[in-house]
């Protein structure tokens, strides 16, 4: 059942995500500490129950702040790996009610954009890290 005299079911997930203030780091932290205490099946089933279609407006707000949770991770570069694991369910999950809403979108170019800043800074230090080892191995010979 999605909704009940207007109110729709929240999981403890989308609770977590309610309390969640735009560029605060403890209640992003907060959420990303919960599904990481979850075991894979239960990350599933909750990010599954975030939101049902293009008609759950509450479903819709929680991907619009699970996604802004990404931003945030990633902009601090805080887990990383675990943030990018999370988004490939979601999109997996949800890609139909993302791509038909503006508003998703437009969150979702904005983590794109940061993912894509974050890997260029960090290709350059891997770049950086190969030539000083390519060099003093050289004078090493």
């Amino acid at each position: 059942m999605l909704s009940i005299g207007g109110q729709r079911h929240k999981t403890q997930l989308m609770r977590l995500l309610d309390t969640v203030q735009d560029n605060n780091s403890n209640s992003s932290k907060t959420i990303i500490a919960h599904l990481k205490n979850k075991s894979a099946s239960s990350v599933d089933l909750e990010i599954k129950s975030l939101c049902f279609g293009l008609e759950d407006e509450v479903g819709i707000d929680a991907l619009r702040k699970v996604l802004k949770v990404f931003i945030l991770e990633t902009t601090i570069r805080r887990d990383f790996q675990v943030v990018q694991s999370y988004l490939n369910v979601v999109l997996k999950q949800h890609l139909d009610v993302i791509v038909n809403t503006k508003s998703l979108m437009i969150e979702l170019i904005k983590l794109q954009r940061i993912q894509k800043e974050s890997w260029g800074q960090l290709r350059g230090k891997i770049q950086t890290s190969l030539c000083l080892i390519e060099h003093m191995s050289g004078q090493i010979q």
